[in-house]
C-alpha cells in the first residue's frame, strides 16, 4: 500500500511539473531575439511575428547582425567597430570585443558550432573571426551582397541577398554564395535577417515582418509584422530550464529519494 501512494504522489507531482512548464512557457521552442538600427533589443513571438521591447543599448551603435554562441547574443557595433556581447535579458553589453574588423553598412554575423564568427556586409565584404582570441581574417567578397547569415545545424551556412532577399548558401572558405532560390519578397527597406531555430526552422525578417523560410528552395511564408522599425539581426536562443521547471523537477527526485530510503 505504502508503495501505491508514493507512485501516486510521483504521478500527481509529475502532472503539477507539466503544468507549471506549460503555465510559465518554460516547455517551449526557442526564444527568437531582434536588434534594431534603432538600438533596441527586441524578443519576437515566433508564432505572431510580434515583438516585444526588452530594453535599449546602452551606446548607439547602428548595430547589425545578431547571434547566437550558445546561450550568448552578439552584434556587430558599426558606430565602433566591435562585437558586443548582449544581455538577452536587459539589453545592456556584457562585453566588448575587438576583432579588427572595420566595416560600416548592414550585414550580418553568425556562429559556427565551434564557436568561430563570420560577417559580411551589404557589400559582400566577407569575414572569419574569433572572440576568445581576437582576431579577423577577411576570407573574400560575396556575391551579391548579403544582409542576413546563418549556419544551419549541419554548419552549412546561408545568406539573405540585400534587396532581392534571395536565398543563398556560402562557402566559408571561398565566399562563394549558391543561388537556391528567391523568398518572393522584395526588401523595400536595405535591412534584413536571417536564423536557424533549433527544430530547423528558418526565419527571416524583410520589411520589419516576421517570415518563415524553405532553406531549400528559399521560398518565404508570411507570419506577421514585428512593430518595430530598421529591424537589422535576427537570432534564436534555446532557453535555459526555468526556476519552477527546476523546483518542480527537484520535488519529484526527493519524494523519489525518500521512496528507496524508506525502502
Amino acid at each position: 500500500m505504502k508503495v501505491n501512494w508514493v507512485n501516486r504522489l510521483i504521478a500527481m507531482m509529475a502532472g503539477v511539473a507539466a503544468m507549471l512548464l506549460a503555465a510559465t512557457g518554460v516547455a517551449r521552442g526557442d526564444d527568437l531575439y531582434a536588434i534594431t538600427f534603432r538600438n533596441e533589443l527586441l524578443s519576437i513571438n515566433p508564432a505572431t511575428g510580434a515583438g516585444t521591447l526588452i530594453g535599449g543599448l546602452d551606446t548607439w551603435m547602428n548595430a547589425y547582425g545578431l547571434s547566437d554562441r550558445g546561450t550568448e547574443i552578439h552584434t556587430f557595433d558599426q558606430e565602433a567597430d566591435c562585437i558586443r556581447q548582449l544581455d538577452p535579458a536587459t539589453g545592456h553589453t556584457l562585453a566588448t570585443i575587438d576583432v579588427g574588423i572595420v566595416e560600416v553598412g548592414e550585414g550580418s554575423i553568425a556562429f559556427r558550432s565551434d564557436g568561430i564568427g563570420f560577417l559580411v556586409t551589404c557589400w559582400g565584404t566577407f569575414y572569419r573571426f574569433d572572440i576568445t582570441v581576437p582576431s579577423s581574417v577577411l576570407v573574400g567578397t560575396t556575391s551579391p551582397g548579403m544582409d542576413g547569415l546563418d549556419f544551419n545545424g549541419n554548419d552549412v551556412l546561408y545568406g539573405l541577398s540585400q534587396a532581392s532577399c534571395d536565398l543563398y548558401t556560402i562557402d566559408e572558405t571561398t565566399a562563394i554564395a549558391s543561388l537556391l532560390g528567391p523568398t518572393g519578397y522584395t526588401c523595400s527597406l536595405p535591412l534584413a535577417a536571417l536564423t536557424f531555430a533549433s527544430d530547423g526552422t528558418l526565419y527571416a525578417v524583410m520589411n520589419d515582418t516576421l517570415y518563415t523560410v524553405n532553406p531549400a528552395t528559399g521560398a518565404a511564408t508570411w507570419v506577421g509584422p514585428i512593430g518595430f522599425d530598421e529591424v537589422s539581426g535576427l537570432t534564436a536562443v534555446i532557453p535555459e530550464p526555468g526556476t519552477l521547471s527546476l523546483l518542480a523537477f527537484g520535488g519529484l527526485a526527493l519524494v523519489r529519494r525518500r521512496r528507496y530510503n524508506d525502502g
